[in-house]
């Protein structure tokens, strides 16, 4: 149904409605817009948030009318979106290694380059909204993760620093700073590869994923393609040796 439709519905109901019970309000409008799609939980797909956004800069109805009714919209979808029953951990799809492949051949980008090979890709949808691979070296920045690369370039996907219905995909368990922007981001959903035991905060050096003290719980699934994921790591290291053992026999 087109927005401006969606529109003309939202602003008539909200026009001739009670001020009060917006949440009443709102669970009506969706069931007028799309009944064979929306459940009555008034539960939307994290992308008709986005494409509500839009209804901004439709201006062929005047009035703050229409600006109350699609704020009120969206922070009704928000607040459904984001207080659903949390995902379990350790639940595989059957897309997790399709896309956990796709995060190998970012990592496989970062090795060509001299970094250390990790990658990670953002998924919403079936869709991949965001991609990256560490680059700490080749921009001169601490925080050039690979997690933080991908999150970053979700956000401006989406619009939206709240990562609804994402799940970043990452060949290496996060370290403490890229764990913490997945909670700052409300990332649902996190699958990794390989363990890191020099900074992993999914409890190999400490736990910060799955703190109970947050506000926002990630659900995370561990162990995908984990193999490949280390042997990328192995090989880099072990070429890293060889070429500072050959540089220090030059030097003799």
């Amino acid at each position: 149904m087109g927005e401006k439709y969606l529109t003309f519905i939202g602003y008539l109901y909200f026009s001739i409605c009670p001020q009060n019970d917006f949440r009443k309000r709102f669970l009506t409008i969706s069931r007028l817009i799309s009944p064979e799609k929306l459940p009555k939980t008034g539960f939307f797909n994290p992308l008709f948030v986005i494409r509500c956004r839009k209804l901004w800069e439709i201006r062929w109805i005047p009035g703050s009318g229409l600006q109350a009714a699609v704020s009120v919209i969206i922070s009704c979808m928000v607040d459904d979106l984001l207080t659903q029953k949390p995902i379990p951990d350790d639940v595989r799809t059957e897309a997790d290694v399709y896309w956990m492949n796709l995060a190998l051949a970012q990592a496989a980008q970062a090795a060509a380059l001299g970094e250390v090979p990790v990658g990670a890709v953002a998924v919403l949808h079936d869709a991949v909204i965001g991609v990256g691979f560490n680059r700490k070296e080749a921009d001169l920045d601490p925080m050039a993760h690979a997690e933080m690369i991908a999150l970053r370039a979700a956000a401006t996907a989406v619009q939206n620093w709240r990562l609804i219905g994402v799940t970043l995909y990452c060949t290496l368990e996060p370290c403490p700073m890229c764990a913490g922007a997945m909670i700052q981001a409300r990332l649902p959903r996190l699958v990794y590869g390989a363990k890191d035991t020099r900074f992993g905060a999914d409890g190999s050096v400490v736990q910060v994923l799955r703190a109970p003290e947050f506000n926002h719980r990630v659900a995370i699934t561990s162990g995908v393609l984990e193999q490949e994921a280390a042997a990328l790591l192995q090989q880099f290291f072990q070429n890293l040796r060889e070429k500072r053992g050959k540089a220090e026999k030059r030097d003799l």
